[in-house]
């Protein structure tokens, strides 16, 4: 088995998970202490206001909804709270949400959430958590790049949430919401440096532009050197650069109406995902030629490093009208995703083999919802979605395997049109004031279809074959897919602040083609993936709203996992037979006192394959073996072999955070200190559980300074206190393993105004 991390690691891994288990302990005795000392002293504490935790707004129903009365297991964080937890875009939220994971690769970004995801990133392949920005779907893993600069909330919806959103997610929603501009001139900047000489500025300005019109805009900008060295070249690699523009523009021409028009353009140039270190499995190109490896975790050594780019563009119209007592809701949105990405796909400094992967994807949807008002005691919902998406993948590959053939290069060029019309409804029923019955159903008709095309290149000149030659591989018709998806949910009010639920929930992801391939035929589109979810759940506040505790149980049957398959140079999706996944999450967040929070958080997960008898297995070749599918020696075979009772990829068994905030008054300014612990156990990167990354820990913490009167701070910040070196994906290919690394420590300052 080849592990991730090393024995140095690994032992600083335990020490942490002790810390955190220390930690957890340590919030229970003082709060406590608190507790008793807050009804032993009610002088001094009419002196100081009772601490309470904030209530927080969500949509996950499509209305706006405290989180608390929700019948649902959601993780949703204010702005306030994550910067407080040094949380600056998407994959950070991996830090404060037990049991999410991110998986970059190729310039995208594959989200798993309670073991439900998947590491495939090919144009069109859309994921099983699915991020929704402002209300619009983000087909493209590229939207894993999103920075937070301009954030009001964010809510990650778990488990299937089959029937109000638009392309069925089957493990959850990750919701992102961003602030609406005010009339009231309104101006937050601020600019920072670190360590890898990494440099950041965040603007974001609001004001009114006439009696009803207001608008916004935020910027945001970063860059920095590489993590680590290429001994080819001496030049830097893990670095990145990028950019982002959002604006919003809010009309209101009267009290019921609101019109929304939202235009945001954003490209990220890095190389996370790109480069890679080379671990176990080496292979070479003639016997005793060894792979070149390095001694520092974030050094490689490879004849070949670019940064990737991916760059997206999109607008979006809302409309939010009364008609009546009824609300009415559209919503248009167009979106365009192009990324470039290259592969030194031999992994060493040997000029032998390259890859690059181009995509093109273009999406548009319509919305349109229909709310009864909130009063009484039946309230629904009724829509419809309307769905187009094309999408190109364009990868190629040069080097001498194809010299043999007379050829220079071959590409592919893959297209996969994508046409989705949906229906839906759901109904909360007040069988009491206290007793509460939600249903909802929604049909969905999918229609896929894909051409498929690979050209050789020849070299040209007297006597040369033609310059390209073309060979069509996709023969199968195209694929309709139908779906009747829905819920049902019984909550029951234990009280102002508490309730329990249990609801069963029918997940749905539509079948699709692979639409990335190499010398191969692409097959005819997978079976669709289901996924029945069973929970049981309880939120509840206690003590005055200073204890809040959300814990949910949860049971899936799932079938027709499509799973990411590594074969050879191909990376392809091919349908598993059934998986279950049982497990428990929740947090706990305590306000000890007005100036003094803690937070804890925490996932367990046994998620195993129930029937999987031909899934591949990766086998190390010794190195003085010929490699049967890449050339050279050593490197990985490819076979197949029974991986039910495996676990399944990316599903740690635990995983937690624990956090604190404290408040220092000074003065007429404060400091607010803060501190987050994130665990996770080992987690799988392949079905035949060969491939893995060992348990870890981290640190994130900060100190910030607030002026009297607010009007500007000072932060420092740091992520990753502990170094601690892991990985965040592997990739297997014939010439051996591509592990790509997660971030070292980084440091910096940052100083901000607010006017």
């Amino acid at each position: 088995m080849i592990k991730a991390c090393g024995s140095s690691v690994s032992s600083r891994s335990v020490s942490l998970r002790w810390a955190f288990i220390a930690c957890g302990a340590l919030t229970c005795v003082g709060g406590t202490a608190a507790i008793a000392q807050a009804s032993q002293a009610p002088t001094a504490a009419a002196a100081d206001p009772s601490p309470v935790i904030a209530d927080i707004i969500v949509t996950a129903q499509k209305r706006s909804e405290n989180v608390q009365n929700v019948p649902i297991a959601i993780a949703a964080f204010s702005a306030s709270t994550l910067k407080a937890n040094n949380v600056a875009g998407l994959s950070d939220l991996v830090n404060v949400t037990p049991g999410l994971i991110y998986s970059f690769q190729a310039q995208s970004g594959s989200p798993f959430l309670r073991g439900v995801g998947n590491a495939q990133t090919f144009a069109g392949a859309e994921a099983e958590v699915q991020t929704y920005i402002d209300n619009v779907y983000y087909a493209s893993g590229g939207g894993a790049y999103a920075h937070f600069n301009n954030i009001e909330r964010v809510e990650v919806d778990k488990g299937p949430q089959g029937t109000l959103f638009g392309r069925n997610a089957t493990g959850g929603v990750i919701q992102i919401f961003t602030r609406d501009p005010s009339h009231t001139p309104t101006l937050d900047a601020s600019a920072g440096y670190g360590n890898f000489n990494y440099k950041e500025a965040d603007v974001y300005a609001s004001t009114g532009l006439g009696e009803n019109l207001a608008g916004d805009i935020a910027v945001h900008y970063d860059d920095r050197d590489g993590w680590g060295k290429n001994l080819f070249d001496n030049k830097d690699v893990y670095q990145g650069k990028s950019f982002a523009v959002r604006s919003k523009l809010l009309f209101k021409p009267s009290d019921a109406t609101r019109i929304t028009l939202i235009g945001d353009y954003g490209v990220d140039r890095s190389e996370l995902g790109q480069a890679y270190s080379v671990i176990g499995a080496p292979w070479s190109l003639a016997p005793g030629v060894p792979a070149p490896h390095s001694g520092n975790f974030y050094d490689v050594a490879t004849d070949y490093t670019r940064p990737g780019k991916s760059e997206q563009y999109g607008a979006s119209l809302k409309l939010d009208t009364k008609i009546g007592d009824l609300s009415f809701v559209s919503i248009s949105a167009y979106r365009s995703t192009k990324s470039t990405g290259y592969l030194d796909a031999d992994g060493t400094t040997t000029p032998f083999l390259y890859g690059f992967d181009k995509r093109d994807e273009r999406q548009a949807s319509q919305e349109f919802q229909l709310l009864s008002s909130t009063g009484g005691r039946f309230k629904w919902i009724v829509g419809t979605y309307l769905y187009y998406n094309k999408a190109a993948e364009m990868p190629g590959l040069s080097g001498i395997p194809f010299l043999g053939f007379g050829a220079s290069r071959i590409d592919v060029r893959s297209v996969m049109t994508t046409k989705s019309v949906a229906g839906f409804g759901q109904a909360t029923y007040d069988v009491t004031p206290t007793t509460h019955i939600t249903a909802g159903l929604r049909y969905t008709h999918d229609h896929r279809a894909q051409t498929s095309r690979t050209t050789f290149q020849y070299a040209t000149g007297p006597g040369a074959p033609p310059p390209f030659l073309g060979l069509d591989v996709n023969n199968y018709p195209n694929a309709a897919f139908n779906a009747l998806t829905g819920k049902i949910t019984v909550s029951q009010d234990l009280g102002q602040h508490a309730l329990v639920y249990a609801s069963y929930n029918r997940g749905f992801k539509s079948g699709t083609f692979n639409n990335i391939i190499f010398l191969a035929n692409p097959g005819p589109a997978l079976d669709p993936e289901h996924l029945n979810a069973y929970e049981i759940g309880t939120k509840a506040d206690f003590f005055d709203r200073r204890v809040r505790l959300n814990v949910a149980a949860f049971l899936y049957d799932y079938s027709n996992l499509q799973v990411n398959i590594f074969q050879n140079i191909n990376i392809a999706l091919r349908n598993a037979a059934s998986s279950r996944i049982k497990g428990i999450d929740g947090s706990i967040d305590f306000a000890a006192t007005t100036d003094t929070r803690f937070s804890l958080g925490f996932s367990y997960l046994d998620a195993k394959y129930d029937n999987f008898p031909n899934a591949p297995l990766y086998l190390t070749n010794p190195v003085t073996a010929p490699n049967l599918g890449g050339g050279g020696f050593g490197g990985i075979n490819i076979s197949a072999a029974d991986a039910s009772g495996n676990r399944l990829p990316f599903a740690p068994k635990f995983s937690g955070f624990f956090g604190v905030n404290q408040r220092i008054a000074l003065g007429a300014g404060k400091i607010d200190l803060n501190a987050t612990v994130k665990y996770q156990s080992r987690i799988y990167f392949t079905p035949d559980n060969l491939y893995s990354q060992g348990d870890y820990a981290t640190l994130a913490a900060s100190a910030k300074w607030t002026a009297p009167g607010g009007k500007w701070d000072v932060t420092l910040w740091a992520r990753n206190l502990t170094q601690t070196h892991s990985y965040q994906q592997y990739s297997l290919s014939a010439y051996g393993v591509f592990a790509y690394p997660n971030e070292p420590r980084s440091y910096g300052a940052r100083v901000g105004v607010h006017f």
